[in-house]
């Protein structure tokens, strides 16, 4: 058949069509996008299934803001006055797990799925919803189009979909006070209702399991114990019922535990460990019937190998009587300390790699932390050149067949991250880069769990948990194509948003990982300098400003020459990355566009003010107070400029508690502010002006940022 030919017919066939969907008021005009077919968001659509599953689906797609009407598939005809929009069935007829296969039309889908678990249905449907055009970008925030598009874009039809890691999900890091602490852990007014959007969008994106860090705050007040267990029972009940698993997270030793976490021992010698440990596992369990425990070991030190093993068999032990069945995970974390370097059964190795002797079955998840990966610089975090042990570690495992996951980060937070604050989509390509990695090294060998440690979702954030969860159900050829799925809603705006994402993310990689400039872009506290003085480095190291004024001028000039020039091309480098953006976009309205033009913004104001803040620094060094003082002035407008960004972001916030995210409060955890506090004050950076000032003769008080 000729071509011409082969056109005519389908514009025949696309003329019949529009005309059979005009009957039932469905649009067929030209978007920009082809003529694509679509229909105003407002439309009524309709779910059929059989009513039991109709049962479960019911609170889900109570989380999902378009006018959805449940019908039983089970009756004989559809309900009259309810045909005019797009319609979906769902059959459970497949043999796999958590899987879904879309036929028919993007009007009307059948969707296919699993006998054996509902979430198959959720991620057939959440496949559709998503080639209309809505994204679930954030536990509180849909995005939603004016019209929905029916093109059936974006969702293969007719092909088996399944998950390409069994265990895919979120640790929300309830140690730190971020939105999950009050949702998951509080249980203030409201925070059940919460707690399920969140599982609702971890679903809808199409994770399968969410764990929290349990507090020591139970422990000592029995009234509070009785409130948090009926609280984690409604939510612990409510993820089952959307066939989640949920995992509690739990410290080992209080020795080593920094950061008020519910711990199994107060000391490492009690002489009844085993009665101990079962009184708190009952606190746990007693609570709600988790699936999974993670133990974890603490950071920066630890107790003797022989008491590691040991407490490790007795932990799980006591677990299984007191919860039998009940799996558990261990972290293993980073470390590259002589105090965390132990020898064992003729041995040298890492602390953490203690649990693979424990003669008991515990899953290892191999733990790393901030953007960097397994497979690049580590930029001296933790004390590492690179995360090469961990790596190799966890490789092992795989072509071993033994079970292992990995427990990457997909936020720092503490002084790093999002609290200076800084927009890092880097986080995007660097878990796309284990995961690819991973399977090109060791193919046909998945990982058993890919669990991201989530801490915090504004600034952006949201977007690296999001695909996380994408990758972890099914990982693309390239990472870009994550980006662009994010942001493809939104049309022409859309394209210039993923080529903004996406050219920032390869410049931080670059600059962050690949030329060491990740601590000048974070923050720093009191306490990490008294790490660094001490030779404990969580995040990577960079000298203080008082350390420059004894440099000889060679180093001096070294460093001028390399860091801070580096830092600048950084500036202007994402300066046009930012300008290029707002020069495409304009003024809007839209709160995704805005979120990402004030992340944007931020990452040449940090580059630029502490370069200005070393230059000064240099220059005093050198005797040129003037040069030192006129810097100053440098840093302090960019200061300004930086704060302007915060408070108007501040003053939008994706989530509805927004207050308690940027203020002093009273909490559990070992920080009496919320995880933006110090954002919202800038203060890592009144702190570095702070100290120059010192250098340049005056009394500045130099915050902690900390307490």
């Amino acid at each position: 058949m000729e071509f011409r030919e082969i056109q005519r017919r389908l514009r025949s066939w696309r003329m019949w069509w529009c005309g059979v969907l005009a009957c039932v008021g469905i649009a067929c005009g030209d978007d920009g996008e082809g003529g694509r077919l679509s229909v105003p968001s407002t439309v009524p659509i309709v779910v059929r299934a059989p009513q039991l599953l109709l049962q479960r689906l019911g609170p889900v797609l109570r989380s999902v803001p378009l006018d959805i009407h449940l019908e039983s598939s089970e009756r004989s005809r559809p309900t009259a006055g309810r045909g005019s929009g797009p319609r979906a069935t769902l059959v459970q007829d497949l043999q796999c797990r958590e899987c879904f296969r879309l036929e028919g039309t993007p009007v009307a889908p059948i969707v296919h799925c699993s006998r054996e678990n509902v979430l198959g249905c959720i991620y057939g449907l959440a496949c559709w919803f998503e080639s209309l055009g809505l994204r679930f970008f954030h536990p509180f925030h849909t995005f939603v189009p004016e019209r929905l598009d029916l093109s059936g874009v974006g969702c293969t039809f007719g092909q088996a979909v399944e998950p390409q890691i069994p265990l895919r999900g979120l640790q929300l890091h309830t140690l730190h006070p971020i939105e999950s602490l009050d949702d998951f852990w509080l249980a203030g007014p409201g925070a059940v209702e919460r707690a399920e959007r969140t599982l609702d969008w971890v679903v809808w994106n199409r994770g399968n399991y969410v764990q929290w860090v349990a507090l020591n705050d139970i422990a000592r007040d029995p009234e509070r114990y009785q409130r948090w267990a009926a609280h984690t029972r409604a939510i612990v009940g409510a993820a089952h019922a959307r066939g989640m698993q949920v995992g509690i997270a739990v410290q080992l030793f209080s020795s080593s535990n920094l950061q008020n976490a519910f711990d199994l021992l107060d000391r490492a010698d009690d002489p009844e460990p085993d009665t101990t440990m079962v009184s708190r596992w009952r606190l746990l369990f007693d609570g709600a019937p988790f699936d999974w425990v993670m133990l974890s070991f603490g950071e920066f030190f630890g107790e003797s190998p022989d008491a590691f093993v040991r407490m490790v068999e007795r932990a799980y032990d006591t677990l299984q009587r007191v919860a039998p069945g009940v799996q558990m995970s261990a972290s293993v974390h980073l470390g590259n300390y002589p105090n965390l370097r132990v020898e064992y059964d003729g041995r040298q190795l890492l602390y953490y790699f203690l649990v693979d002797f424990a003669s008991v079955p515990i899953e290892p998840w191999v733990h790393t932390v901030m953007y960097f990966n397994l497979f690049e610089p580590a930029a001296g975090a933790y004390n590492y050149d690179e995360f090469a042990e961990h790596r190799e570690y966890l490789l092992e495992k795989l072509r071993e067949g033994a079970p292992v996951g990995y427990h990457p980060e997909s936020a720092y937070w503490i002084a790093f991250d999002n609290s200076v604050p800084l927009y890092f989509p880097v986080y995007i390509r660097s878990r796309w880069l284990d995961l690819a990695e991973i399977d090109r090294r060791v193919p046909g060998a998945p990982l058993r769990a890919n669990v991201i440690f989530s801490s915090g979702w504004e600034w952006g954030y949201w977007q690296n948990d999001l695909v996380s969860l994408w990758m972890s159900f099914q990982r693309p050829q390239r990472w870009e194509i994550l980006v662009e799925r994010i942001f493809e809603p939104l049309g022409q705006a859309g394209l210039a948003a993923a080529r903004a994402v996406i050219r920032l993310a390869e410049l931080q990689a670059q600059a962050a990982i690949h030329q060491r400039l990740a601590p000048y872009l974070a923050g720093r506290d009191a306490i990490i300098d008294l790490g660094d003085r001490l030779g404990i480095h969580s995040q990577p190291d960079r000298p203080e400003l008082r350390e420059v004024l004894a440099w000889p001028a060679e180093q001096r000039e070294g460093f001028a020459n390399t860091v801070l020039e580096r830092l600048a091309v950084l500036a202007e480098e994402s300066a046009g990355v930012s300008s290029e953006f707002q020069a495409a976009v304009g003024q809007t309205d839209n709160v995704w566009l805005q979120e990402l033009a004030d992340g944007l913004a931020m990452q040449p104001l940090r580059a630029r003010f502490i370069e200005s803040i070393y230059r000064a620094a240099l220059a005093v060094a050198n005797g040129d107070r003037d040069t030192g003082e006129r810097l100053r002035d440098t840093a302090a407008e960019t200061l300004a400029a930086a704060q302007s960004v915060v408070h108007r972001r501040h003053r939008a916030l994706l989530d509805s508690n927004g207050e308690r995210l940027v203020s002093a409060w009273r909490n559990p955890t070992l920080y009496q502010y919320g995880y933006l506090q110090k954002a919202h004050t800038l203060c890592y950076w009144r702190r570095e002006l702070a100290q120059l000032d010192l250098m340049l003769g005056g009394s500045s008080a130099v915050p902690d940022c900390f307490w």
